[in-house]
């Protein structure tokens, strides 16, 4: 008996200073991801921070830039262990998924997926998302590395390429 009571005194010990030590100990807060990019002399110039309050998107011309941070919002999640997330789908009962919005963090990078037809409609109910998810204008979502594509069974007509922005130069025209 006085053995149980023994084991039970040292366990409530135990169990108390784990307790006191979790509480007292301070959990680190990490550090912004600082990207450098090397100017053309080989000196790096113009750190770009990735933080809780944005992302990075690829730019076409190979910068990142900062956006706001949408990978926090309530319908975001995380499609594969690779960081690849969906950031923006419109499904409808009669003509179902319309659209997804695909953000890859391996290279920073945007896909919107129209999923069916009319494409011109599904292309623009996506935009509108992209806008709203990124708090980017127009010209800034044109300079930014996004492709528009569409599934073979989708469209055969379409698949294949990049259909761009509707709203930027070299957009396919869509009906």
């Amino acid at each position: 008996m006085k053995r149980i009571y023994l084991i039970s005194v040292i366990l409530l010990l135990l169990l108390l200073a784990l307790s006191f030590r979790s509480f007292f100990t301070k959990t680190p807060t990490p550090e912004p991801t600082v990207t450098t990019f090397p100017a053309s002399d080989g000196v790096s110039k113009n750190p770009i921070q990735e933080s809780a309050d944005q992302v990075l998107l690829q730019s076409r011309d190979g910068t990142p830039f900062p956006v706001r941070n949408f990978l926090n919002d309530a319908d975001t999640y995380e499609l594969s262990d690779d960081g690849i997330y969906i950031i923006g789908e419109r499904s409808e009962a009669v003509v179902g998924q319309q659209y997804r919005i695909f953000y890859d963090t391996r290279d920073n990078s945007i896909i919107v997926s129209l999923r069916s037809e009319p494409l011109s409609i599904s292309r623009d109910l996506a935009e509108a998302e992209l806008r709203a998810s990124t708090g980017l204008s127009a010209t800034q979502l044109c300079n930014a590395l996004i492709v528009v594509n569409v599934p073979r069974e989708v469209s055969p007509t379409y698949a294949g390429r990049d259909l761009g922005l509707s709203f930027c130069q070299g957009s396919s025209r869509l009906e």
